[in-house]
């Protein structure tokens, strides 16, 4: 069979709104009809270590209807973790699949792929100037974010210009993807599509378009938000609710059974005593150093036992395919063994020799049964059917 040519997207879809269906429909207007998207997409956890607001299954299908013609799931392991890890990880998904040309990703504001390829080569090249501005930038209190993007723009004649790209998060990922390609030495060209809405974390409401974090402030307070999504996406919303005071009490009892030496969890530990919300648990601890983000992804780690050794793992590892359009069944060939499709490919996961890829499909499993119950779904919800 012919192989057919395929474009990459890495997202979180939290939830899946018209921007994300806009990004989908220009990626095939611009590569043509006949292209196949694969996404690889966070599942029951995202970035900012918080429960999706939407079940990964629907997010993936809103997808599919979209355009999209499979969706992967990015392991929990780098779902969760910085955006340096989630681009890798996601990245060496997209390796895994035969004949992948093309990414396509969102940038805010006017960003050429000269620009990015130009701070992409200052920050893999690591001079001497980037590491004693980073030091410097460390020890005034920045965190290792700001200070890794403030010692970047130092390089630049337009150190404002390029601080300013650097302080929006889609552009952060960028970078890390094209990092990550040179990495893992993919033959792989980006394509740029500049975001339509106000930007990642804008809360600005003009329809058709919104950002996800307007969008889950709109969920959040019981307001209506079908206007910004899909009707597939508004239809079923009402059957995938999740109870997130009941995921913060299952974090603050994580916290409170915590028993080993890490200095951060000890302290988090001490503030659960007194504090019985989640938010003021991390506020009690959080310093310039121990950010909100980096407290918060702790203790998810720790609720799914995942190491600090884990976290740097490189090699190998398995993913689950969560959606599909039935017309793609015909290309699953494409996909190496690493991609679970159904609970029969379990066995190849427990007869595999890498002690971390065992350990990442674990942790995968910890955070579905973790979910299961703060969406009161079924424990199984692992393996949902791919189409």
């Amino acid at each position: 069979m012919k192989q057919i040519e395929k474009c990459g997207i890495i997202c979180e879809y939290n939830p899946f709104h018209n921007g994300h269906a806009y990004h989908l429909k220009k990626t095939k207007e611009l590569l043509g009809k006949d292209v196949t998207i694969a996404c690889v997409m966070s599942g029951d956890f995202v970035q900012r270590a918080s429960p999706a607001f939407f079940d990964k299954r629907l997010r993936a299908q809103a997808a599919v209807e979209a355009g999209a013609d499979c969706v992967l799931e990015l392991p929990f392991l780098y779902a969760t973790n910085g955006a340096a890890r989630f681009s890798y990880g996601a990245m060496k998904i997209l390796s895994h699949i035969t004949n992948i040309k093309w990414l396509s990703f969102g940038v805010e504001g006017d960003v050429s792929i000269d620009l990015l390829n130009s701070i992409v080569e200052v920050q893999i090249n690591e001079g001497v100037k980037l590491k004693e501005n980073l030091s410097r930038f460390l020890k005034e209190g920045n965190s290792f974010a700001l200070a890794k993007a403030r010692a970047t723009a130092c390089e630049f004649d337009d150190e404002a210009g390029i601080l300013d790209i650097l302080n929006k998060p889609n552009n952060v990922l960028a970078i890390e993807y094209l990092i990550a390609i040179q990495r893992l030495k993919l033959d792989i060209t980006p394509l740029l599509i500049k975001r339509t809405d106000g930007g990642y974390n804008s809360l600005e409401l003009k329809p058709p378009f919104a950002s996800a974090s307007a969008i889950r402030r709109l969920i959040d307070g019981s307001l209506p938000f079908d206007n910004f999504v899909p009707k597939f996406v508004s239809d079923n919303f009402k059957n995938m609710q999740v109870d997130f005071k009941l995921f913060d009490g299952l974090a603050r009892l994580s916290l409170l059974n915590y028993n080993g030496d890490n200095i951060a969890l000890k302290k988090l530990r001490e503030s659960a005593q007194k504090h019985k919300d989640l938010d003021a648990i991390i506020l009690n601890v959080k310093t310039k150093n121990m950010t909100y983000a980096s407290l918060k992804r702790l203790i998810l780690h720790v609720m799914c036992d995942v190491t600090y050794d884990l976290c740097d793992y490189t090699g190998e590892f398995f993913t689950k395919l969560l959606f599909m359009k039935k017309s793609f069944a015909k290309h699953l060939g494409d996909f190496s063994s690493n991609i679970l499709i159904s609970s029969d490919d379990e066995k190849r996961v427990f007869e595999c020799t890498k002690n971390e890829a065992v350990a990442i499909y674990k942790t995968d499993t910890s955070a579905s049964n973790i979910y299961s119950v703060i969406s009161r779904q079924n424990s199984k919800r692992y393996f949902d059917k791919v189409f």
